[in-house]
């Protein structure tokens, strides 16, 4: 068991209350650190409230610690979407949610990949494509289950 260290998060969108102070902004309600983020196609000087970026790295209590952060040109319709990759640390079949790296996912309209909900187990690992968290739920269009 690998304590879902290598679990990883993926979000894409553009930034508000940037606080370079305290080195954190936010993407979708999601809370960035960048202090030890690597930039791509920029650097730490262009992060301005407005720019659009990709956010890659791992959930910390509900802190998304920033691995890399890449300047994208703009956001298309088709980038609304999260990604979290990891394995199931809790799962409720009556409610058709799980928890992966600290995110809370609503699997009940999600399509599958490689299996289907009868798959789910703590320890499985998935990767999830869905909507920007509501009150703090990731609602899931995608599972895919990862070898």
């Amino acid at each position: 068991s690998d304590n879902g260290s290598n679990s990883s998060y993926e979000v894409k969108g553009a930034i508000s209350l940037l606080d370079t102070t305290a080195k954190t902004f936010v993407v979708r309600g999601v809370t960035v650190n960048y202090t030890s983020a690597g930039f791509e196609d920029g650097t730490v000087a262009d992060l301005a409230n407005g720019a659009v970026v990709e956010v890659k790295g791992t959930v910390s209590a509900g802190v998304l610690l920033a691995t890399q952060v890449d300047f994208e040109n703009t956001l298309s319709s088709g980038d609304d979407s999260y990604e979290i990759k990891g394995s199931i640390t809790a799962l409720d079949t009556t409610a058709k949610t799980f928890v992966v790296d600290g995110v809370l996912v609503a699997y009940g309209s999600a399509s599958f990949k490689d299996g289907s909900a009868a798959n789910l187990s703590v320890g499985a690992k998935v990767e999830v494509k869905g909507s920007a968290p509501v009150a703090g739920v990731v609602t899931a269009t995608r599972v895919a289950f990862d070898d």
